[in-house]
């Protein structure tokens, strides 16, 4: 009987935690469905006014930029969801090899330099030097590029962005902090799941998917490290990557 008893209960904790997956994997696919519904919704609005009576140069280029810029949002959301699915597989196998990490993250903050500029945003990077790194430069990138871009978007103008790299012997550790708006102490165990928004009222218009810090997150962990989110004592927000070398 009681040989009956464990296996009744392993098998109630296996339904349960069967349960629990197809549940989370609804709600990943409503989510995904929800934000795909957007720009698809977008681009066919826009078609159908382009193609329902003649117009001039200048609007019709103008409806094409739009569709254009939807069909980009588009790709970024289908990239980030084919990402997670294979993080999620087991298939995403690293390119690892040696390079400097200062010269990465000098190379992300020029890129988003257009970005904050047109924010009013004040944006700074610092590093000790050469810091050499093994591990997958192209995701690595990914991660920074997504961090920064998190950060100057919910920076209001006038506002200041900073990323600063140290390392040790034993590790590399990036900070990307900013005095923007912050986040709220009830949301901040759930900042990294999929979909998940602390400003819900800035999200679409801000171009966010609430994929960027879920995919920060794999991308730490793929590397055997982890990223936490650290609430700063006056306004804006910090978020540590800790990296073993």
């Amino acid at each position: 009987a009681e040989e009956l008893a464990v296996l009744a209960a392993s098998f109630n904790e296996l339904l349960a935690r069967l349960d629990q997956s197809f549940e989370a994997m609804r709600r990943f696919v409503a989510d995904a469905s929800h934000e795909l519904r957007t720009p698809i919704a977008v681009i066919r609005g826009e078609a159908d006014v382009a193609l329902s009576h003649d117009r001039g140069a200048g609007e019709y280029k103008e409806s094409l930029a739009i569709v254009l810029d939807e069909s980009r949002r588009l790709s970024r959301l289908v990239d980030d969801l084919l990402n997670l699915a294979r993080a999620d597989a087991g298939r995403v196998k690293l390119d690892v090899h040696e390079f400097y990490f200062n010269d990465l993250l000098a190379e992300c903050c020029r890129s988003m330099q257009t970005l904050a500029g047109a924010s009013e945003v004040a944006l700074e990077c610092r590093s000790p030097g050469d810091v050499q790194f093994r591990g997958d430069e192209a995701l690595l990138r990914r991660l920074l590029i997504n961090l920064l871009d998190n950060a100057i978007r919910y920076t209001p103008p006038g506002g200041q962005v900073s990323a600063e790299l140290e390392a040790d012997p034993a590790r590399v550790l990036i900070r990307i902090s900013d005095t923007g708006v912050g986040i709220p102490p009830e949301a901040a165990p759930r900042v990294f799941d999929r979909f998940y928004r602390a400003d819900k009222s800035r999200s679409r218009q801000d171009g966010g998917f609430g994929l960027g810090l879920a995919i920060v997150k794999w991308i730490a962990e793929s590397h055997n490290g982890s990223v936490e989110l650290t609430r700063n004592p006056g306004p804006g927000t910090t978020f540590t990557v800790i990296l073993p070398r």
